[in-house]
């Protein structure tokens, strides 16, 4: 089999690399760092035009229908520059949730038309913003600046909250990207400060109303098999999430590594740069290899799990054939995340020894991608947690 990357699949990837590399400058990030901004509404934007939320959504419903392969090659690029805003829950929770639900006939008629298919349409197209909570004791992730949430709790049908917790229901909404303080949302505190997290009050979700998703609520009134197929699609949209985490950290490790390279070119002690020592050349080696391996599994796994989707859409598979391939795809989840938090933190302690003490100022901007990394590894699963699964699935 070939595992190469298709021409097209590289152009996405180069494509949206070079777009991110004049829209989302370090010094743009160092704004909304400082909390200048909530996030870049211009580059979201153009996000949205290159298709990067379209992505998953199926082209019957406006979308480009690709796979989870093609997500993780343009999270790389996010993370390499360390990009602000919820496109994880965005791109994977949302709308890659939503679009799994139609194509699998739980969500049909509001995703077409009606009150919904206008939101989703927005969706698509990134004119507004969404994220998501996956259980009712959640942060959310960019609450503030969101339009939408999509909840999506363990035994229940997913629900999309249109309006998030205004105080007054007659208010102008406030633009894409530009934050105004909600009812009932309390900061939480976070490494990185660029990523937003709220604690809200459940009460106050139902101020914007719910849009009905074609889903016969409530979901007790589902068969049993029904009640399982949507938990299911809930469990890939958190493994989907993982994955393009676990891509995210693989950009921020490659920057990192090449921030650490352009440094030790440059900086010279005793009449030589550093970078002619073979001890720094041993770190930056070592940080290259642990990178290198980290995003095979990320690849592999996202292949899996998109194989695995095909298959549970096209009714091929027998109950067995899930349960068995269902734990094979976390098994590679698992791996993959590890592998690339691994190989992030040891990105970040080389280029950090590389720079000496100007590495930990804030004046420098290695301290951004650094914190992104640390943040990054402890979502949608820590590395204790990943490998707890693993060996739960291999000595079961």
């Amino acid at each position: 089999m070939n595992f190469s990357f298709t021409r097209d699949q590289l152009d996405l990837r180069d494509t949206l690399g070079e777009v991110l590399s004049k829209e989302f400058t370090p010094e743009r990030l160092r704004e909304i760092f400082e909390g200048l901004h909530p996030i870049d509404q211009k580059a979201w934007g153009v996000l949205g035009e290159v298709g990067m939320f379209s992505l998953l959504a199926p082209q019957d419903l406006g979308g480009l229908g690709m796979g989870l392969v093609e997500v993780c090659l343009a999270a790389e690029e996010l993370g390499r520059c360390a990009f602000v805003g919820p496109v994880v829950e965005h791109t994977c929770a949302v709308v890659g949730h939503l679009s799994l639900l139609w194509s699998l006939g739980l969500a049909g008629g509001d995703l077409l038309e009606g009150p919904g298919q206008e939101d989703f349409n927005n969706l698509v197209s990134g004119t507004k913003v969404a994220t998501v909570q996956l259980r009712p004791t959640d942060p959310v992730a960019w609450g503030e600046a969101s339009d939408l949430v999509l909840l999506c709790y363990e035994g229940q049908g997913p629900r999309l909250a249109r309006g998030l917790m205004w105080d007054d229901p007659n208010r102008p909404r406030p633009s894409l990207g530009q934050a105004t303080p909600p009812v009932a949302q309390v900061p939480a505190r976070s490494v990185d400060h660029s990523y937003q997290l709220s604690w809200v009050d459940q009460g106050q979700f139902n101020r914007g109303g719910i849009i009905n998703l074609d889903l016969t609520f409530p979901i007790d009134q589902f068969d049993k098999k029904t009640k399982t197929l949507i938990e299911l699609v809930r469990q890939i949209t958190i493994e989907r999430c993982t994955l393009v985490v676990a891509g995210q950290l693989i950009g921020l490790a490659d920057k990192m590594i090449s921030m650490a390279v352009d440094y030790a070119k440059d900086r010279t002690q005793f009449q030589v740069t550093i970078g002619s020592n073979q001890a720094v050349k041993h770190h930056l080696a070592n940080s290259y290899l642990a990178l290198d391996h980290a995003r095979h599994p990320v690849y592999y796994a996202a292949f899996n799990l998109d194989r695995f989707v095909e298959d549970l859409v096209s009714h091929s598979m027998s109950d067995d054939d899930i349960a068995g391939r269902w734990d094979e795809c976390l098994r590679d989840v698992s791996f993959a995340k590890v592998y690339a938090s691994r190989a992030a933190r040891l990105a970040g302690k080389t280029s950090l020894q590389c720079h000496g003490a100007i590495g930990y100022s804030w004046e420098h901007d290695l301290h951004m991608y650094m914190k992104r990394s640390w943040a990054l590894a402890n979502l949608w699963g820590t590395v204790d947690f990943h490998l707890d699964r693993v060996t739960g699935l291999v000595l079961r």
